[in-house]
């Protein structure tokens, strides 16, 4: 009778473990399924990545590469902050200086006719004109020329201790008979210093107000 009194909460234990065991080989089930699905993955990914040396050796030439990438960004950076710096010093002491050199010859090839010329930072010139900085574009041609030519012959003057060589080609065309033989006493001057010009013209106004310098040489070109 104790025995059989017992039977009931048995029957309910081997019922309670059977469904137990059906939940267990149902997450077995699902597992295989996982387990099946997650081996899929894998082939499809080694065969996308191949060799996993291969891949390896890839990467370790990606991160040389980027190494060397970034070295070489370094060395952008280093040459752009020295010429940040070199620009930075020239706008310092050889901006004031060519402008000056500049103007003072403007001034004297225009005999004090107009304004000081002024340089800005970036080389771009005004000619003053009653106490206003004007932009070259409201001077005549001839002034702009005589302006351009100041400035490069100042810079030329700069950038050597010894006077370089001039070679003009019609330099003088848009100058009147006076701004013409300014600039060609300041030329001659050069050349009596050291210095040596070549003047290209197909005019013969050049020749005439050099007459009487003596160590002018002429050359006539003649067709044929």
């Amino acid at each position: 009778r104790a025995k059989r009194s017992t039977l009931p909460a048995t029957a309910e234990a081997q019922e309670a473990l059977r469904a137990q065991q059906s939940d267990l080989r149902a997450e077995i089930t699902e597992m295989e399924r996982e387990l099946v699905h997650s081996r899929r993955e894998e082939a499809a990914l080694a065969a996308t990545l191949g060799d996993p040396v291969q891949v390896e050796q890839a990467l370790e030439q990606t991160r040389a590469e980027l190494a060397t990438a970034r070295r070489r960004l370094s060395a952008v950076r280093l040459a752009r902050e020295a010429m940040e710096s070199a620009e930075q010093e020239l706008r310092r002491t050889v901006t004031p200086r060519l402008a000056q050199e500049a103007g003072a010859l403007f001034a004297e090839l225009t005999e004090g006719a107009h304004g000081p010329l002024h340089l800005s930072p970036d080389f771009g010139m005004t000619i003053e004109e009653e106490g206003i900085p004007r932009p070259l574009s409201h001077f005549s041609e001839g002034c702009r020329d005589l302006a351009y030519l100041c400035l490069r012959l100042a810079l030329l003057h700069m950038l050597s201790a010894e006077p370089l060589p001039l070679l003009l080609d019609e330099a003088l065309t848009g100058l009147d008979d006076r701004r013409a033989a300014a600039l060609l006493f300041a030329l001659l001057r050069h050349c009596r210093t050291g210095g040596q010009c070549l003047l290209l013209s197909c005019h013969t106004r050049e020749g005439r107000l050099l007459a009487d310098a003596a160590d002018v040489k002429r050359l006539r070109m003649t067709d044929g």
